[in-house]
């Protein structure tokens, strides 16, 4: 094999990051400035000029975001200055004239919302470091002789997935565009291992998922491997792998990751450029919705839930070095993964931890924001429960069992990058907290927050919506308003006991396996959704309570106020939720996405070629429009010829399923006929093309008005909570009518 010939001295990325810290020094500086100008306020500005101040500073950072284009350099650093003044603001009062002891009863309620504030405020701050100056890297070419490209090995680990994800993967990893002699794929099967064949509950089943894999790697030409046990699950799966390969570089891929033909040639550069460089890392791209975005979008474009943390978060933590292992479509070296003995297994989140000890060690990592995998999100929220949870306990056991904040070889950058991941996955506790607040002092008088109505417009109002001005500024392409509100709250409630149970036992979560591909045969209400309606009854009561007390008690009345503004956001949220735990059906087996470019239709009948706009593809077929001047017949055949990114011209025999005229224009879906033949060319083309899933994440961003995204959730949330509602009371009138009946079969045998 022909070894890496990287280029001597500091890469150009690195360097680049380098003089990012040297040009920190101006805005340390105004920072300090800043925190000193917090300290000192009490004494110089009066209340009036604190209420001047906050809402002045909202009008600075609101007419900023107005100019989309200038969110870099200067400006940026500006913005993220000022929205840092005004929560280390709120930080400064609420912690020196707020916090008043009353009784021991109030005392923990008082403590336990004051620390869910800390935690928000903490991770505020983090986030706008980390995403104070997101890398975008130049491509790293690779050497014009072919032969100089290190060798890679690509392994597609699989443990219990439907066959044909794992040979739809794999058929697309053998036409990467990469010397064939350079890299060799692996099928690693955990879920064929001897244990499992010699199991006699399982054995039967571990057989034919062995011969039917083993099938699938001779029928393309790849290397099949399983092991003798499940030790250390997915880490451990991959470990036996690298034992049995010998690449210099690994391209990992989750089964149901679908790589694109110019994955190593976009990725594999940046290993020569830098010998430091232990991991190339890309997004993950998925072509179906979540659960929860299928509800959101109604059939629209949605932005997907992870697409905030791998087109501007990720980007934010490159420019520290801290871009993680997320993985899946992500290459590494595997000297240095040799070096720590492989990846790691001492939490459910390998990946993540695997790169928090090659940065310890010094070792750098970088970042690609292209997307390059094809993937698929859970469709049930049981299996979006599952994964969520796996990711949550992950990272709070990297917290607790490797402590980033004190851990010795990661730069100061480093350390608060890993402290916001890890940090971040508590929300769960916190927000639950923020529920159930209002009702404290609503229904059952706890002073929990001591605050005038002059002080909360002055102090906590201004803080409150610079966060969602933040965010709109930092993330407003990838996350419409109050979604991360919506997504935070749909798992706050099973989050929350899996983060509390680690937190007990950091030792104790084991891996498990997110099913993919499932479907969705039905709608349904989930039935979290109940636990958000007994939440939206417990703030309706609060708020309820609290109307009648504004007459009761006027003394309380500018808490009062404060408090039901809180109790009704609280049951916005809920009513929102709700209608997010709606299960919309997915049944359709290949997902179709949005897409663009010109492909020609050849009708038997016109025998001519036509011109065809795309409108969607997926691997069972295409939408088209054109004008074609005569009318299309359903279940009518044509040949489609499309020609990929690589200038590869295929043929594709489809017959016509869907006709719809629009005016002058004829909109025909079309189903493949694929003989096993032309497949991978069918693969190749819908999976090869990267600017395809470049162009449906445009497509994606956000482009709603905000009062129809309002309206949008208003509407979805209530027809959640009405089918609540009228659920309950059939179970209510059922429960009743039992009572009923069951008395009045007894009252004759008392009466005798």
């Amino acid at each position: 094999m022909a070894a890496v010939l990287p280029v001597p001295g500091p890469s150009p990325a690195f360097a680049s990051g380098a003089m990012r810290y040297a040009s920190m020094a101006p805005l340390v500086l105004g920072a300090g400035i800043l925190v000193y100008m917090v300290s000192l306020r009490e004494a110089h500005f009066p209340q009036v000029l604190q209420l001047v101040a906050g809402w002045g500073c909202i009008a600075a950072l609101f007419l900023m975001n107005l100019f989309r284009k200038s969110r870099t350099g200067l400006w940026r650093y500006v913005f993220i200055l000022i929205s840092a003044f005004l929560a280390l603001r709120y930080l400064w009062w609420r912690s020196f004239e707020t916090l008043i002891y009353t009784d021991a009863i109030d005392f923990v309620g008082m403590t336990a919302l004051f620390l869910a504030e800390i935690y928000s405020l903490t991770l505020q701050l983090l986030s706008l470091f980390v995403n104070l100056s997101p890398l975008e890297r130049a491509a790293a070419p690779l050497p014009a002789d072919r032969s100089q490209w290190p060798t890679v090995d690509i392994f597609i680990p699989t443990y219990s997935e439907d066959i044909e994800i794992v040979r739809l993967t794999a058929l697309a990893a053998t036409q990467v565009d990469y010397p064939r002699d350079r890299f060799r794929v692996h099928i690693l099967d955990d879920g064929g291992t001897l244990a499992k064949r010699n199991d006699p509950a399982r054995g039967e089943e571990a057989w034919k998922r062995r011969l039917a894999l083993k099938e699938v790697a001779r029928s393309l030409g790849v290397e099949y491997l399983t092991r003798e046990t499940n030790r250390h699950a997915k880490a451990g799966n991959l470990n036996h792998g690298l034992t049995h390969s010998s690449g210099e570089l690994v391209l990992f891929l989750d089964c149901d990751h679908v790589p694109t033909a110019d994955i190593l040639q976009e990725t594999v550069g940046y290993f020569l450029q830098d010998p430091g460089l232990f991991l190339v890392q890309t997004p993950h791209f998925f072509a179906n919705a979540a659960p929860a975005e299928r509800s959101f979008g109604g059939g629209a474009p949605v932005p997907d839930e992870s697409e905030m943390f791998y087109r501007v978060i990720h980007p934010g933590m490159d420019n520290w070095n801290a871009s993680y292992f997320c993985g899946s479509a992500a290459v590494m070296r595997r000297t240095m993964l040799e070096e720590i003995g492989g990846v790691c297994g001492q939490s459910i989140t390998e990946d993540a931890e695997t790169a928090f000890e090659l940065h310890r060690r010094g070792y750098r990592s970088a970042y690609v924001n292209k997307p390059m995998v094809c993937g698929l999100a859970p469709d049930a929220y049981s299996d979006y429960v599952l994964q969520h949870t796996r990711w949550a306990q992950g990272m709070v056991q990297i917290f607790l069992l490797h402590n980033p904040v004190f851990c010795k070889g990661l730069t100061l950058a480093q350390r608060l990058c890993y402290l916001n991941i890890c940090l971040f996955w508590f929300f769960g506790v916190v927000r639950v907290i923020y529920f159930i607040a209002p009702a404290g002092f609503l229904l059952f008088g706890m002073s929990i927050y001591h605050a005038s109505a002059a002080q909360v417009l002055a102090y906590a109002l201004p803080y409150v919506m610079s966060t969602f001005i933040v965010s709109d500024f930092l993330f407003g392409s990838t996350r419409r308003p109050f979604f991360s509100e919506i997504y935070e709250s749909v798992q706050s409630v099973f989050l929350a006991p899996a983060v509390l149970a680690t937190l007990r036992n950091p030792r104790k979560p084991a891996f498990k396996v997110t099913p993919k591909g499932m479907g969705m045969q039905q709608e349904q209400l989930n039935a979290l959704s109940f636990f958000f309606f007994a939440i939206l009854c417990l703030n309706a009561t609060a708020a309820a309570f609290g109307v009648a007390r504004i007459w009761a008690q006027p003394e309380y009345r500018e808490t009062i106020y404060v408090t039901l503004g809180w109790s009704f956001y609280n049951i916005y949220l809920c009513i929102v939720t709700l209608g997010a735990l709606w299960e919309r059906r997915q049944a359709r087996r290949h997902h179709r996405l949005v897409v663009s470019g010109q492909a020609m239709v050849q009708f038997p009948r016109v025998r001519e070629r036509l011109p065809v706009d795309l409108v969607d593809l997926s691997l069972s077929g295409l939408g088209f429009t054109s004008k074609f001047g005569f009318e299309v017949k359903d279940r009518e055949r044509v040949i489609v010829e499309a020609a990929s990114a690589d200038g590869l011209v295929s043929y594709f025999e489809a017959e016509v399923r869907r006709v719809q005229r629009r005016g002058a224009t004829t909109l025909c879906g079309a189903h493949f006929l694929t003989p096993p033949q032309t497949f991978p060319d069918v693969v190749h083309y819908v999976y090869g093309d990267s600017g395809r899933w470049l162009a449906v994440w445009d497509a994606r961003e956000r482009g709603i008005p905000l009062h129809l995204v309002f309206w949008t959730l208003t509407r979805m949330g209530l027809r959640g909570a009405w089918i609540c509602l009228t659920f309950l009371l059939r179970v209510t009138w059922a429960w009743i009518r039992n009572v009923v009946d069951t008395r009045l079969k007894r009252a004759p045998e008392v009466k005798a």
